[in-house]
């Protein structure tokens, strides 16, 4: 009686578990197509991407198995570091000098650390790492074709459609800046891909893809971050893949041949970088204490990077707290149209960490990108170098930007890191 009793409850319940199981399978796709959905939408629409990121937390934890999506990531170089530094901005709001509100608002940015794990938990076939980078290259072929498109036509979607010409300012859904990053990104791509193509079609389509973007980069937009991000992204990216010492000593020499020729061919290169100069020059013959009497970019910023390396000298260990930045901002800073560029966040994000979280923040901020390049050797040539060229467009814009603050950067630099690290396929993480 017992043996029928239980047969029969087993029976009873096989259904269920059944339903279970192709209930999390559901999920666990939904989960990665919505990953899709946020790779593909952040370049053109924030907030369409910022849905498909709830959906894909949502069905993430429908789909459950949650121990073995951590075996499967436990081993990976970046995992620890990303969770690592979300408990220390944590931490931070611990002695922080800001008010609850604010602190809770900079661990609301912070958090995106915590969609590294979870973006190498889905992202462990091969299949679908491949369809977030052709989404991502998508995204970015539109805005390529929507930039050159503006030279001619107000283009409806363009945030500079009242600007036609060449030489002049074509950003598409971005501002300059976030446009710049997110095409030198586009490039490193193009690059790999014309190189990995055997098919001699497509590997003109992609070679042209990728100079076409580096000229939009150049010509059509107005961003020295843009500029610097390309520099350093091509440098990285050739020093890696190329492994013979002579090849890759080659290759950056005709990069760095590069530069003058592209100072020299393009007018809004040259206002801009003189510009840029001025700007810096004013600003180091001024007192901290005394505000510009014209917010400049690079003014802006010395002005910025020196209260920041002040204020890590008082607080040079754990620094002042987790928000803390626009409190001594605006101590620091009088007239209202300073503290609106200057009091937000230092436009350094070495610098942003080292004043919140000290010395111990900003280290920690290090060996996270270390460790991500530390991924790169258990991958192939070329998927190692554009990790490379990727790591160095985001070191070059956390040195003239906030990266894992402003919105857009974040997003790049939380999804499109996740899923080039997703390539690292060690023994031990199988």
């Amino acid at each position: 009686m017992l043996r029928l009793h239980t047969t029969l409850k087993f029976r009873t319940f096989r259904p269920c578990v059944q339903m279970l199981k192709l209930h999390s399978h559901v999920s666990d796709k939904l989960a990665k197509l919505s990953l899709v959905g946020v790779i593909l939408t952040f370049p053109m629409r924030l907030g369409l991407a910022n849905t498909f990121m709830a959906l894909t937390v949502l069905f993430w934890l429908l789909a459950r198995d949650y121990k073995g999506r951590w075996k499967a990531i436990r081993h990976h170089p970046l995992t620890w570091p990303a969770i690592g530094m979300f408990v220390l901005v944590v931490l931070g709001t611990s002695y922080t000098l800001a008010p609850a509100s604010l602190a809770l608002h900079h661990v609301g940015k912070y958090s995106k650390f915590l969609f590294i794990p979870l973006v190498l938990s889905l992202l462990t076939e091969e299949v679908w790492r491949k369809r977030c980078l052709y989404a991502f290259c998508t995204a970015m072929l539109i805005t390529l074709v929507s930039t050159y498109a503006g030279i001619w036509w107000g283009v409806p979607w363009s945030v500079t459609r009242g600007k036609l010409g060449w030489g002049v300012d074509h950003t598409v859904f971005k501002d300059y800046i976030a446009q710049g990053l997110l095409m030198s990104t586009f490039v490193l791509l193009a690059v790999a891909q014309a190189i990995k193509e055997t098919v001699l079609l497509r590997k003109g389509f992609w070679t042209v893809a990728a100079v076409l973007a580096i000229v939009s980069i150049l010509f059509l937009s107005n961003g020295r971050s843009g500029y610097a991000a390309l520099l350093a992204g091509l440098g990285g990216f050739l020093w890696t893949v190329n492994r013979h010492p002579f090849r890759k000593l080659l290759a950056l020499m005709v990069l760095v041949a590069a530069v003058p020729l592209a100072y020299m061919s393009s007018l809004t290169i040259q206002a801009r970088v003189d510009e840029g100069f001025t700007e810096i020059t004013d600003a180091l013959a001024r007192p901290l204490n005394q505000d510009a009497a014209e917010v400049t970019s690079l003014g802006a910023r010395i002005d910025m990077w020196r209260l920041s390396i002040q204020s890590m000298a008082k607080n040079p260990v754990f620094g002042s707290g987790t928000g803390s930045y626009p409190l001594l901002a605006k101590e620091a800073f009088h007239s209202q149209g300073v503290l609106d560029v200057q009091g937000v966040h230092p436009h350094n994000q070495f610098l942003f960490f080292g004043v919140e979280l000290g010395m111990v923040g900003l280290l920690a901020y290090v060996f996270y990108l270390y460790r991500a390049g530390t991924a790169g050797r258990a991958m192939p040539a070329v998927e190692r170098a554009v990790l490379i060229g990727f790591l160095c467009i985001m070191v070059s814009d956390s040195l003239f930007n906030s990266a894992l603050w402003l919105s857009t950067e974040n997003h790049l630099f939380t999804f499109m890191l996740a899923l080039l690290v997703a390539e690292y396929r060690p023994k031990n993480l199988s």
